[in-house]
């Protein structure tokens, strides 16, 4: 059994980006965005797979063999939903120990990070990256009228990776599917473990780094972070 595998999703089709190419597929520091995070995992993970549209399976394919990961990658057609490229992913991941399942539109995602998940899970079987809350969140009625305002000091911020003790996370799916429920406010994996896992999750420490390219602005801070890390690395050589 492997220890550790990564399922990257990259199947989305990037609306908010106003862009016909997928948001996943656009160059950031001269790569496509998807490699990024491809790149992040395999120093720290033993396999990946590449979950994306059906479509672009062959695109991926291409783009993986030029460049030489070092580790296993398997390429696989995503579904309709986020939630059901996570289970064609899972249903490749069944020899894993632990599953980290990450969005690719995360391009900045560090090995820090990343670890930091790994570490939670291998203590508590799930290691969900999050950051703290800036700002002051408020509660509001379908009239956008403030009914409460929320402790700050409370709330997290998702990112990803999530990850997980595979079986529980496999378990809560499947307890998902059979239940037949109205999935569409499932919006990650965390959730399907608590809400049909019934086992706890635990946070990680994420990054105010770690953001999700959604729109034209996101892709320039991107790359200014990318920027940024380049030159702290060739400052420290």
């Amino acid at each position: 059994m492997k220890k550790c595998g990564a399922i990257i999703l990259a199947a989305g089709s990037g609306k908010r980006m106003k862009t016909e190419i997928p948001k996943q597929f656009l160059e950031l520091a001269g790569v496509p965005l998807f490699l990024h995070s491809v790149r992040a995992f395999s120093g720290v993970v033993d396999e990946i797979v590449l979950v994306t549209g059906e479509e672009s399976v062959s695109y991926c394919r291409s783009i993986l063999e030029k460049e030489m990961v070092g580790i296993p990658v398997t390429v696989t057609a995503g579904g309709k939903e986020r939630y059901h490229s996570s289970m064609n992913g899972l249903k490749l991941a069944k020899d894993w120990e632990y599953v980290m399942i990450h969005d690719a539109a995360r391009a900045c995602i560090s090995e820090a990070v990343i670890r930091s998940s790994l570490e939670s899970a291998v203590r508590h079987g799930s290691g969900v990256a999050a950051v703290l809350a800036k700002d002051t969140i408020k509660a509001a009625d379908e009239n956008g009228c403030v009914t409460e305002t929320l402790d700050r000091g409370r709330l997290r911020i998702i990112q990803t990776p999530q990850c997980f003790y595979t079986d529980w996370i496999v378990q809560a799916y499947a307890a998902m599917e059979a239940e037949g429920d109205d999935l569409s406010k499932v919006t990650d994996d965390a959730m399907v473990l608590e809400t049909y896992g019934k086992k706890p999750v635990y946070l990680s420490e994420g990054s105010y780094e770690n953001i999700k390219v959604t729109t034209p602005e996101d892709l320039l801070f991107a790359g200014a972070i990318l920027q940024k890390r380049g030159a702290q690395q060739r400052m420290s050589l």
